[in-house]
């Protein structure tokens, strides 16, 4: 079935990027994307389990893991000449290593500048620097790559429940929801 696209132009936009990466593995409206298997598509991104570090480096690792609720996952290379690394938090679940791994492709794919780390005014601890938009925008493309437009309003139509879309393409229900309300779908699905 053929859905049109939303009307708004940056929720176009954020579906033409996601669109594009799905296309990329020729996957159909309602197959789960992998992401592992999306990044293994690209000469210029490689995927850095953290659990394989060295032993010497085993107290960063235990670092890593005591704070893992503040982190989820990270793409970063070392001169322009190399390709990007991406790791992720191995502490959580799949669902959400899944769309945080999506989001640091997206980072990547729009040409998104690395953030730096700088010194907190006050405190002098490093912190990251922060563009909402360009999250807003990752997040966005990593949700439309991750359950596309054309295969959740059909599902939506049929009357599927939330859980049941979010276990078809292997996402949290919050990330369904999300989509749906971006997207507008349940309305556009009422329509059809």
């Amino acid at each position: 079935m053929f859905v049109p696209w939303p009307n708004d132009p940056f929720v176009r936009h954020l579906e033409r990027e996601g669109h594009r990466l799905r296309q990329r593995l020729k996957l159909g409206s309602t197959v789960r994307l992998d992401p592992a298997a999306l990044i293994a598509t690209y000469d210029n991104m490689v995927l850095f389990d953290l659990r394989t570090a060295p032993a010497e480096r085993a107290e960063d690792l235990r670092v890593l893991r005591d704070e893992s609720s503040r982190w989820s996952a990270m793409a970063f290379r070392m001169g322009e000449a190399n390709p990007w690394l991406i790791t992720w938090n191995p502490w959580h679940n799949e669902n959400r290593v899944r769309v945080s791994l999506m989001e640091e492709v997206s980072h990547i794919i729009l040409g998104h500048k690395p953030t730096d780390l700088v010194p907190h005014p006050v405190t002098g601890l490093p912190q990251r620097t922060f563009a909402r938009s360009k999250e807003r925008e990752a997040y966005g493309v990593a949700g439309a790559a991750l359950v596309p437009f054309n295969g959740l309003v059909p599902l939506v139509q049929r009357g599927c429940p939330d859980v049941q879309i979010a276990e078809t393409f292997g996402v949290s229900v919050e990330l369904v929801i999300m989509r749906t309300n971006v997207t507008k779908a349940r309305q556009l699905a009422s329509g059809l």
